[in-house]
């Protein structure tokens, strides 16, 4: 079963936020600590059409997310996301225009402090997060089938806000030895934070798992330990170097990115502010390149020549360079230099390992603050939030093949079907998008199932390969 989410539902929202400020334990504005710094960075991917239209697209896997990392359809005791557990769809069922991806939030104090925090979505859904959260939404308690609460009910904790938040997280300054290089968390206390016997490495305080490529780099900074406070949904403390969060959602971006012809890509600014780093990279047939148009400033529309192709010898050289000058974009945009390379080492196998060509592109704090409002008590000295957007694109050459085949393989053309599958397979988790896109006009609706199945059945070829990485 395949569920759309219409994520406009989420907007009446808005309305419950003055509501929920009256809650008890609500966030209250204190003044600045002057002792707290928060950085936090992340991406937003869409896909879209060479005509600048954005596409909707499902999230088919979860892209090496470790295991104790927790899930929106299980968000906690006694708590079902979006009511019954019936009908609450898994993320890869989902349909939506951005994939929020990887936003992690780093702190740094030299003592100790606790610290609440809370992020609102109210144009998406947080899918996944860690450390475990003290309240999620938009979720809803479990309740019997007389309508009584569960045994696992826990008070005050639903919400219709999609919003995560985490009360009484702990900050704890660390501690290295000049002499040994044995890292220790300063005043962890019990031991569910300390780390294995014997062991000096950092990463011993932390949970590990085999997986999660685009996880763990995120943890190669100088930021504090987080640990999670009481009234979490989780039954023990857990202990982490950031908070991260990921989720999908329904909206734009300020950069629209069209597609002309198979050689040119133009990129315009539509929003009010200027863009501060603008890359367009592109990978096919063996060949690969990237132009680093630099900042795009409002109301400017230009256009990028794709000319850049070099063979996959320089790939190497070329996504040093692009990996340097992103890091040099992200420190100037507030970053520090460990934080970017940690957002460029968890990305940067993508930007070139993927087929088709794509914009990465730093938005606008302002932006960020309106899509995914913050709020922090105490307020940091400092707070830094810095988003890239990436656009991926539909090539005109592509759409136009797809066309073509798509009519020969209704027709059970054997050949076409597996040209059909090479194209798709080349555009990976953006092939469902690409197939709705140019089977749109064929009335699928009206054909046999024979035949509806056979049409389908390259696409279902690719999306069960994903599934299994």
């Amino acid at each position: 079963m395949k569920i759309q989410i219409k994520f406009p539902v989420f907007i009446r929202a808005a309305i419950l936020v003055a509501a929920l400020a009256l809650m008890p334990g609500r966030l209250v504005a204190q003044s600045p600590d002057q002792g707290l710094v928060a950085h936090e960075w992340g991406t937003f991917t869409s896909f879209q059409a060479a005509d600048g239209v954005l596409l909707k697209w499902r999230t088919l896997a979860a892209s090496g997310l470790p295991a104790f990392v927790v899930h929106y359809n299980q968000p906690g005791p006694g708590l079902y996301a979006l009511g019954d557990p019936v009908l609450t769809p898994p993320k890869a069922e989902i349909y939506s225009l951005q994939r929020m991806e990887t936003p992690v939030v780093y702190f740094y104090s030299h003592t100790n402090q606790t610290v609440d925090v809370r992020v609102n979505f109210p144009h998406g859904l947080i899918t996944e997060w860690y450390p475990a959260a003290s309240q999620y939404g938009p979720s809803h308690p479990a309740v019997t089938r007389d309508g009584s609460h569960s045994p696992d009910y826990i008070p005050g904790t639903d919400s219709a806000t999609s919003m995560i938040r985490w009360n009484g997280l702990r900050i704890l300054p660390v501690a290295e030895s000049k002499d040994t290089g044995a890292w220790r968390i300063m005043g962890c206390g019990s031991s569910p934070i300390a780390p294995a016997a014997g062991s000096t490495d950092a990463s011993a305080y932390f949970p590990q798992d085999k997986s999660g490529s685009h996880y763990f780099a995120a943890r190669e900074t100088d930021a504090n330990p987080v640990v999670t406070g009481p009234g979490t949904l989780s039954a023990a403390p857990e202990t982490e170097k950031f908070l991260f969060y990921r989720g999908v959602g329904n909206f734009a971006t300020p950069l629209v990115v069209t597609m002309p012809s198979d050689d040119v890509l133009t990129v315009e600014n539509k929003g009010k502010e200027t863009l501060a780093r603008v890359f367009v990279v592109g990978a096919r047939d063996g060949v690969a390149g990237f132009a680093d148009i630099g900042e795009l400033k409002p109301g400017v529309r230009n256009a990028v020549p794709l000319n850049f192709w070099q063979p996959a010898s320089a790939r190497e050289q070329m996504e040093a360079q692009l990996s340097e000058a992103m890091k040099q974009a992200l420190v100037a945009q507030g970053l520090y230099a460990r934080e970017a390379e940690a957002m460029v080492k968890t990305w940067k196998d993508s930007w070139f390992g993927e087929e088709g060509v794509r914009v990465l592109y730093l938005l606008l704090r302002q932006w960020t603050d309106q899509t995914l409002p913050m709020q922090l008590n105490p307020v940091p000295r400092e707070l830094v939030r810095v988003m890239v957007g990436r656009a991926e694109v539909l090539a005109p050459a592509t759409e136009r093949s797809l066309a073509v085949l798509l009519p020969k393989v209704r027709d059970n053309d054997s050949g076409a079907a597996a040209e059909v599958g090479k194209i798709l397979n080349r555009l990976g988790r953006f092939a469902e998008p690409a197939y709705q896109r140019v089977s749109a006009g064929m009335e699928i609706g009206k054909m046999d199932e024979a035949t509806q199945a056979r049409l389908r059945a390259p696409l279902d070829r690719v999306e069960e390969q994903i599934a299994r990485r």
